[in-house]
């Protein structure tokens, strides 16, 4: 699973499950190559993740990287 978008304040960010990990990557030109801030998570099935299971994921790391900005 990838997605790549914009937050409400406009910065972009680029999700990614692989593996056995869950990875949230926000600003910067390009955050899928280089972002300002990244947090990951492990996930035993991240390959296998759908949307549904997925979104709580991105709330959840989104969630932390916004408490880290105020």
């Amino acid at each position: 699973m990838q997605l790549e978008g914009s937050l409400p304040n406009g910065e972009k960010f680029y999700f990614r499950a692989t593996h056995d990990e869950a990875r949230l990557a926000i600003g910067g030109h390009d955050p899928s190559d280089h972002a300002d801030w990244e947090r990951s998570e492990d996930h035993p099935e991240a390959s296998y993740l759908s949307a549904e299971h997925g979104l709580p994921i991105i709330e959840r790391l989104v969630a932390i990287y916004m408490a880290k900005r105020t």
